[in-house]
């Protein structure tokens, strides 16, 4: 394999785990990442770019992030995990981007436990693309409300648990 690839919480568990795995195929090196702190994730594109020099970054794995029991103080735990998670996989792409765009894959990958966590216990999640809908955020758009919204309804009162966690557009079809 030789990819270029940036694995975020590479410090423990399945990050950890990646790494070694990748370490075992050729060399590694690091760059000091803390998701949380946008400052960070900009120094931490920086010293990607200083590593790779002319080549890019074929693979980013979002592996970092947190996952905090909702019991507690319901605000400040969603925050925190939101800022993590969310915020923070954001600022590392953004901050690795133009590696990115230099890659040859150009390949994005975010782990997330979240939907087998509640698979287990039941519940089923699926992103859902409403298709490119004419409203006022989007005037120039090319369906319908009526019809974006009909199919959401269809593909969610149709999805069953062999459908947990794929991507379906509201026609049903199943998103790349």
């Amino acid at each position: 394999m030789s990819a270029t690839v940036l694995i975020t919480g590479a410090n423990r568990g399945i990050g950890l785990g990646l790494v070694e795995e990748l370490a075992s195929n050729g060399k590694i090196k690091t760059v000091k990442l803390d998701i949380a702190d946008e400052k960070s994730t900009q120094q931490a594109g920086r010293d990607a770019q200083a590593i790779l020099g002319d080549k890019g970054l074929d693979i980013l794995i979002n592996n970092a992030g947190i996952n905090q029991a909702v019991f507690g103080p319901l605000i400040e735990t969603l925050t925190q995990v939101f800022n993590v998670n969310v915020v923070g996989t954001q600022n590392v792409i953004k901050a690795l981007f133009p590696a990115l765009q230099k890659g040859v894959a150009k390949k994005v990958i975010k782990i997330s436990s979240l939907v087998a966590v509640y698979a287990n216990a039941g519940f089923i999640f699926i992103p859902l693309n409403p298709g490119y809908v004419k409203t006022d955020m989007s005037p120039e758009g090319t369906e319908t409300v009526e019809n974006s919204v009909k199919g959401i309804l269809e593909v969610t009162f149709e999805a069953g648990q062999e459908d947990n966690g794929v991507f379906y557009s509201y026609d049903g079809t199943k998103e790349p």
